[in-house]
C-alpha cells in the first residue's frame, strides 16, 4: 500500500508517497505527477520502501 503524505518546509509544503517494505528508494519524476493507485508504485512497494 502507498499512502500520500506531506512534509512541512519552511517555504513549501512536499508531498511524497510512503509504502513498501525492504531498502529506501526515492525516485524522482517528471512533471506530469502520479497517483497512489499507479501500478508502476505498487510494483516498487513490493521490493522497496
Amino acid at each position: 500500500m502507498v499512502e500520500l503524505k506531506t512534509i512541512a518546509t519552511h517555504h513549501v509544503p512536499v508531498r511524497h508517497f510512503e509504502g513498501g517494505s525492504g531498502r529506501p528508494l526515492v525516485f524522482l519524476h517528471g512533471a506530469g505527477g502520479l497517483t497512489a493507485d499507479d501500478p508502476f508504485l505498487a510494483a516498487l512497494a513490493d521490493k522497496f520502501r
